[in-house]
Order: structure tokens, then sequence, then C-alpha cells
């Protein structure tokens, strides 16, 4: 894995939020493709993926 994705975007309300989502998500992988490798990176993102559904899915009970 060369870029760290986080499709944080299914997340997201409306476009403006939608749009800082994808720029954050490119300042990330940047920053995260210098420090962790490909295990790493894929680790955190299935964490990172756990966090915000379980933050979803509270925010809708």
């Amino acid at each position: 894995m060369t870029t760290a994705t986080l499709p944080l975007t299914r997340f997201c309300r409306g476009p403006s939020l939608a749009a800082a989502t994808v720029t954050y998500d490119a300042t990330l992988a940047e920053m995260l493709d210098g420090i962790l490798n490909d295990d790493e990176q894929r680790s955190m993102h299935e964490m990172v993926r756990r966090l915000l559904a379980e933050t979803t899915q509270r925010s809708h009970s």
C-alpha cells in the first residue's frame, strides 16, 4: 500500500464536509506514508473505520 486511504466520506453530511474529508484524507495519507509501514497503515485504517462506525451507530440510537 503506497497511500493510506480512509474512506470517511460515507460518514459525512453535506458537500463541504465531504470536501474537507477528502483534503484531510490526502494530508493524513501523505504523513502516514512516511511513518507507518503497509501493515501499520492497514491496522490504523481498520481501527479508525471501527471507531467511526461505532460513533455513527451511537448517534443514531
